[in-house]
């Protein structure tokens, strides 16, 4: 909630705290409040912090490269992407489900540059 309300001061210091590891989940909001918020430089110290932990995921260096695109740093952006493709780290794509006469039917996001 600190994250969201933009204290984001408060919500790494609350994060250092803690009594306990903070979980993937606790990282990824305070990465995703950076982005909002245009704070890079935070963005890129949480980023270090999650590259540390076993359970970095795509999601983390989607969200630091979309960081660095947001705020004009492209050629970093471009940098965070090729380093998920050197370490093999692979975007799970998106899917909905809708119902349509008692059919479900599922759609998946697929990635511009894998359509032929």
């Amino acid at each position: 909630m600190l994250s969201r309300a933009g204290r984001l001061d408060e919500a790494e210091e609350l994060v250092a705290a803690m009594p306990v590891h903070p979980d993937a989940l606790i990282w990824g909001s305070l990465l995703a409040a950076c982005r909002a918020h245009g704070e890079v430089e935070r963005a890129e110290r949480v980023m270090r912090q999650r590259t540390t932990d076993a359970d970095a995921d795509a999601s983390d260096y989607v969200l630091m490269s979309n960081t660095y695109a947001s705020n004009g740093r492209h050629g970093e952006a471009v940098k965070v992407r090729r380093q998920m493709r050197r370490n093999e780290i692979d975007k799970v794509p998106g899917c909905s489900l809708i119902e349509i006469d008692g059919v479900v039917n599922e759609f998946e996001a697929i990635p511009a540059n894998s359509i032929r």
